[in-house]
């Protein structure tokens, strides 16, 4: 059954599943119609039944001598989704308290392939915190090049990336500069077209305590994982910025 997982995730048992997807179908029912639906017993349908009146997911309409039950929106469902994120964020911010705590060794991982492209766009709004920001130096627009990325992992930044409201100091080369066009969350400089900068499709990027070392060429990429390395190449970049022309 394509959402029994989810139902279930959601606190629902098996049949309450069940019997809740065929009243989506059926509307307002009787106990008969959901059971020829669901192909399950009398007696658990109306276990099933009297479980999802309790959790206010089917409601009972009393019809001459008999009582038939309708769904109530799915939209309940992503109430419980929002209620458990926001259960399992609280149980999460612990855990992140011990990693803040650990020692400050560097930490360095090789990441070779385009899953190594995939990590370094989907790391960073997954790292960061609403209205965090982040810095760029952009080799080029490595969105529009279908052999570098899957259009899915772009999709997915994106949207994390416009859901958390970050925002992004981007150095990049004049000719994707031109290219782009203005955003609210970015504020762009560029090096002038006389420097190399850009000529090997190095990118790089400083988030959080994370510093990013992207090559496009050989789809590698280094992630150094440390606040003071982080902190020192986030201050080198924004002298840079500060000293480029607009």
């Amino acid at each position: 059954m394509k959402h029994a997982s989810l139902f279930t995730h959601l606190g629902l048992t098996e049949n309450e599943g069940r019997v809740y997807k065929a009243l989506l179908h059926l509307g307002p029912t009787s106990v008969t119609h959901i059971v020829e639906r669901t192909k399950l017993h009398r007696p658990s349908v109306y276990r099933a039944l009297k479980g999802l009146t309790e959790q206010h997911m089917a409601t009972p309409i009393p019809k001459g001598k008999r009582t038939h039950y309708a769904p109530a929106s799915p939209a309940l469902l992503k109430g419980r989704i929002r209620e458990e994120m926001e259960t399992l964020e609280h149980a999460v911010t612990p855990l992140e308290y011990l990693y803040e705590k650990r020692p400050q060794r560097p930490l360095v991982r090789l990441i070779e392939g385009k899953r190594a492209i995939a990590h370094a766009y989907l790391s960073i709004p997954r790292t960061l915190k609403k209205g965090d920001i982040y810095y760029r130096y952009s080799a080029r627009d490595v969105v529009k090049r279908d052999d570098q990325i899957d259009k899915r992992v772009i999709e997915s930044y994106r949207k994390e990336r416009d859901s958390k409201q970050l925002e992004r100091y981007v150095i990049t080369s004049s000719e994707n500069y031109k290219r782009k066009k203005p955003e609210l969350t970015r504020d762009m400089k560029m090096v002038p077209p006389e420097f190399d900068l850009f000529d090997h499709d190095v990118s790089q990027v400083i988030y959080g305590h994370n510093v990013l070392i992207i090559d496009y060429n050989s789809q590698t990429a280094l992630h150094i994982e440390n606040p003071a390395i982080a902190q020192f190449h986030k201050r080198v970049f924004e002298l840079l910025f500060k000293l480029l022309p607009q």
